[in-house]
């Protein structure tokens, strides 16, 4: 469910499994580790089943902030093309482990996020966050206009829900999928998902 706070309106996610993750220490992509204007971030890739209704239902709300988001920015006069956070890995035919079948979507914030598990316990072993495990995310959606239009999805806090078995590397960093996205704007609102099917 929404809840709304200082015009931010976050939403968490259903339980999927992350890919990526760089939940501790921020992180510097290499194409961007001599770019001096550069900000690190903290970041993951959050995996939807796309034969899960429940992942499917949360996406849904994912993309009404992005939706909103775009509203917020834009107005009636959506940019074209607009770069969405939502990727279909099988189109884009992604060989990342756990990414087929998977809607994939980048998440990312300037500031550390907290890590608790289902107990309210604070995590602070990177360990316990890793390729595959499964956790749930508070996050929204911001509307961008720099080099190129889109929405990126900010990162807020992060519970950890099961373990499951790891990911292996799955390749390359994921440096090119998200090189045109940044993450220095400011958030956006709740709204529908229809712009985003």
């Amino acid at each position: 469910m929404a809840k709304t706070k200082s015009k931010i309106v976050e939403v968490t996610t259903a339980a999927v499994r992350v890919q990526f993750p760089h939940f501790f220490d921020p992180y510097t992509p290499p194409k961007r580790k001599n770019d001096p204007t550069y900000v690190p971030k903290y970041e993951g890739v959050l995996l939807f089943d796309m034969s899960n209704e429940t992942q499917m239902a949360s996406l849904k709300e994912l993309k009404g902030l992005a939706a909103d988001a775009t509203r917020r920015k834009w107005g009636d006069e959506t940019p074209d093309p607009l770069r969405s956070p939502f990727r279909d890995a099988d189109k884009e035919k992604k060989t990342y482990d756990g990414y087929a079948g998977h809607i994939f979507v980048r998440v990312a914030t300037k500031f550390e996020p907290k890590i608790i598990n289902l107990a309210k316990e604070r995590i602070t072993d990177p360990t316990q966050i890793y390729a595959g495990c499964w956790i749930r995310a508070r996050v929204h959606a911001w509307a961008y206009d720099n080099e190129s239009d889109g929405i990126n999805i900010g990162l807020g806090n992060v519970l950890f829900v099961k373990d499951d078995e790891a990911f292996s590397g799955g390749g390359s960093d994921p440096t090119e999928d998200f090189a045109d996205f940044t993450t220095d704007a400011p958030a956006a609102s709740d709204g529908d998902a229809g712009m985003f099917d």
